[in-house]
């Protein structure tokens, strides 16, 4: 890889989005928190956090660099 050890500081931004298709009882279960498993949204805010920290190790030949936010 090239070395980006003295390249200036730069604002960068991601944003990522999905779409999740599930039967009208399963997403009133969801957003009621009334899963069997618990509070579904909160385990997949804290894997989404977590999947940002990893970025560089998912997709190829991209460099390491310090996030300062993630919002999920």
């Amino acid at each position: 890889m090239v070395d980006v050890s003295d390249k200036p500081v730069t604002v960068r931004e991601a944003v990522a989005s999905a779409v999740i298709r599930m039967k009208p009882d399963v997403l009133a279960s969801l957003v009621g928190g009334e899963l069997p498993k618990g509070d579904a949204l909160a385990t997949a805010r804290l894997a989404a956090t977590l999947a940002a920290k990893r970025t560089d190790e998912w997709i190829p030949l991209a460099h390491t660099i310090p996030l300062t936010h993630v919002a999920v």
